[in-house]
């Protein structure tokens, strides 16, 4: 069974595998610009986010922003929000990773303000559209 008709390893035992590869934070982040912005409310609130551009990646995405918006339990700057940023900008995106007020555990105690979301989501996109992003894609994580 462990062979093909005509000899030769079964068929399967030839196809590639992709291997996940571990980060490698501080060294898989060289080609990528990282900038802390302010994001200011309308209702007066502000926030800071991280904006990652990448120093390469098609012409074509220059003018595309993704924002990965941190929802709760953590905030931007750690787990999945900070990989996934890094990640699309190790590919060629910019990137702007955000809280909202729902982040740092807000809707468990009560702090957490549904209602007041879209006002940090419109910061945001200002602040891309202050950069000169004509495009924006929302990637929400954790309630974002």
């Amino acid at each position: 069974m462990g062979t093909r008709r005509g000899g030769g390893p079964p068929r399967h035992a030839q196809q590639p595998y992709r291997v996940y590869r571990r980060p490698a934070f501080g060294r898989d982040d060289r080609e990528i610009t990282t900038r802390l912005v302010g994001l200011d409310t309308a209702d007066g609130h502000s926030w800071d986010a991280m904006l990652l551009r990448p120093r390469f990646g098609r012409p074509e995405w220059r003018r595309l922003l993704v924002i990965v918006v941190h929802g709760s339990v953590g905030n931007y700057l750690t787990g999945v929000p900070r990989r996934v940023a890094f990640e699309l900008a190790g590919h060629g995106f910019p990137v702007m990773s955000i809280n909202t007020r729902l982040a740092n555990y807000g809707p468990f105690f009560g702090g957490g303000l549904f209602q007041k979301t879209p006002l940090d989501l419109a910061a945001a996109v200002e602040v891309a559209r202050a950069h000169g992003y004509e495009r924006i894609v929302f990637l929400g994580y954790s309630m974002g």
